[in-house]
């Protein structure tokens, strides 16, 4: 699976069915928590309110799952992760469906489709949880032994992420596009 990275990194930007024409969509391209700056309320406290996504430099028109994968993957614990994917996907892709209908627009794209594109796009997102788990421990100053108390918490989080990113994957692979596990 691995020597097809970049064959399954270019099939989600490229290839995926069904993202091209009235279903592709703008997507930032590195939408994670540093790229989303939260409104604060009088208190000084963090509330639900977005009030910018910044860092636009990977923006493109395509695949819906984009963002959404980047942002579960990366950034949820596996366990949250899986939630979101079972219990939530399917109600975002309702409220979305819903949202655009209000606007007169045309969405007849199948939650069947929505998931389809969004594991696709899952499984070249579980690749990055690799890739950030080595920048996260490029970054790493071992000083005391509380650092290297908290550290091997945090390797552990970050390898369990990875781990469960790529089981998921591997199953995904097999679902749709089983060739890729072949060399």
């Amino acid at each position: 699976m691995l020597s097809k990275f970049t064959e399954i990194g270019m099939y989600t930007i490229e290839s995926i069915p069904d993202c091209e024409g009235k279903n592709a969509v703008l997507y930032h391209g590195d939408l994670w928590t540093n790229n989303i700056m939260i409104n604060i309320d009088s208190e000084k406290r963090f509330t639900n309110d977005v009030a910018a996504i910044i860092d636009w430099q990977t923006m493109s028109t395509g695949a819906i799952g984009k963002d959404l994968s980047r942002l579960i993957v990366n950034t949820c614990s596996q366990d949250i992760r899986r939630e979101i994917e079972v219990s939530y996907l399917p109600v975002y892709y309702e409220e979305l469906k819903k949202k655009v209908s209000e606007k007169e627009g045309e969405f007849d794209m199948t939650l069947e489709t929505f998931m389809t594109i969004y594991d696709f796009c899952m499984i070249d997102q579980s690749f990055h949880t690799i890739v950030m788990t080595g920048i996260n421990l490029s970054k790493l100053e071992i000083t005391t032994d509380e650092d290297n108390y908290l550290w091997d918490t945090r390797k552990f989080a970050l390898a369990s992420k990875s781990y469960f990113a790529i089981k998921d994957a591997i199953k995904r692979i097999k679902k749709h596009k089983p060739e890729w596990l072949l060399k």
